[in-house]
């Protein structure tokens, strides 16, 4: 598997598209949605977190996009990871639901959470990446 080159400043890894992705980031997996999940995020940013990972099957986009509004960090400071749950049909319309849920333009990740069936399984359905970003839904 070939590793993208680190990032100048040694913290992020330089993805295909030029996009920097930060090494170290939070997962939010089992962190019920409400004041546990927007604190831990809190935290994480204060101490320098600078990638935060969530998914729709986690059930806490809403937190995540709260904690990130009540940090008054600029978007562009954070990377965020989200996920499409493979038992929906539609990972377009999922993508537009967590881009609301989470309250932001974009995500800098949107992955196929568990892909059932082999990884191109949800392929026919998915746009192609520049129409992802066309639409906001990277």
């Amino acid at each position: 598997m070939a590793v993208g080159p680190v990032a100048a400043d040694g913290r992020a890894r330089v993805l295909a598209d030029g996009n920097e992705m930060p090494m170290l980031g939070l997962g939010v997996w089992q962190v019920p949605n409400g004041p546990e999940c927007v604190n831990a995020i809190r935290w994480a940013l204060d101490l320098g977190y600078r990638h935060i990972d969530t998914a729709q099957a986690y059930g806490n986009e809403e937190s995540v996009g709260k904690a990130l509004r009540d940090s008054g960090m600029p978007r562009d400071q954070v990377f965020i990871t989200t996920k499409f749950y493979p038992r929906r049909k539609d990972p377009v319309a999922e993508a537009q639901q967590s881009l609301r849920r989470l309250g932001v333009d974009q995500v800098d990740l949107y992955l196929i959470h568990w892909p059932q069936g082999g990884a191109l399984w949800a392929r026919p359905a998915c746009p192609a990446p520049a129409r992802c970003r066309a639409t906001s839904a990277t």
